[in-house]
């Protein structure tokens, strides 16, 4: 037997008329506002969007799907193909993006929208709930981690509301939160290199119960320069990755050079 629409690419569409307008409410689209929405689905948040005026780009994996949505909308750009493999240069900034992302490469998404940081000026996404807790966690709770660090390095995060799974069609195994992105312009915090910051933040994390300095050694970062490091950036080496605030991993990232 054939998978329905939707299940084949582990969609769930949203079906709730009202959480749909607490959504574009959220969004604050204006007419003639440039907004890119991943995963349409049976187009819901899209004929909202559209009713409002927005200059809509959609890009949807499901070929059926995206030529419905065409159909539906002429006066919408549909991009058939996977949205996490999709350059998104091609977008007219500055703009907005309004989507309730696929589940399992929701992080992914994030982080690829966030290479765009300096042209969106507003998201209002759907994540699964735990993973929107993970989001805007704070140092020294349960859900804080290296995603924590990471998305708030990026932009300034809230969820706004919770989403029973009686919203969706077929209904999710999990709850859901809508969390409103506001994308820094530039980083929150000095970091003079991305790539060595990043690492340090994911090391750190890869084991999360020992102390930083035994963590970031066991990820593969030499002991002596670790030491020092932790040294220049006044953290202590005995404490653990979740204790530390964005601003600490920004510190020993810079100490590290």
């Amino acid at each position: 037997m054939r998978p329905s629409r939707g299940v084949r690419w582990g969609q769930n569409f949203l079906i709730d008329p009202n959480i749909q307008r607490k959504i574009l409410a959220l969004a604050d689209i204006q007419p003639a506002d440039r907004v890119l929405e991943i995963g349409p689905g049976r187009g819901m948040l899209t004929r909202g969007l559209m009713d409002r005026g927005a200059v809509l780009t959609a890009i949807e994996i499901d070929p059926t799907l995206g030529a419905q949505i065409q159909a539906e909308f002429p006066g919408a750009t549909i991009v058939i193909g996977d949205a996490l493999h999709h350059s998104y240069n091609f977008l007219p900034a500055p703009y907005k993006v309004v989507a309730n992302l696929p589940y399992s490469v929701a992080v992914p998404l994030l982080m690829k929208l966030f290479e765009q940081r300096g042209r969106i000026t507003k998201m209002v996404l759907m994540f699964q709930k735990e993973v929107a807790e993970r989001l805007v966690a704070a140092p020294g709770s349960k859900a804080y981690g290296s995603l924590s660090v990471l998305a708030q390095f990026h932009a300034e995060l809230s969820i706004v509301w919770s989403v029973p799974s009686s919203c969706f069609s077929p209904r999710p195994e999990v709850a859901s939160s809508i969390v409103r992105v506001i994308p820094h312009s530039v980083p929150k915090t000095v970091v003079l290199d991305e790539a060595i910051f990043f690492r340090i933040v994911k090391g750190a994390f890869s084991h999360r119960r020992k102390q930083i300095h035994n963590a970031l050694t066991d990820a593969g970062f030499p002991t002596d320069k670790t030491r020092q490091a932790l040294s220049r950036a006044r953290i202590d080496g005995a404490r653990r990755a979740e204790t530390l605030s964005l601003f600490n991993f920004s510190m020993l990232a810079s100490a590290w050079q």
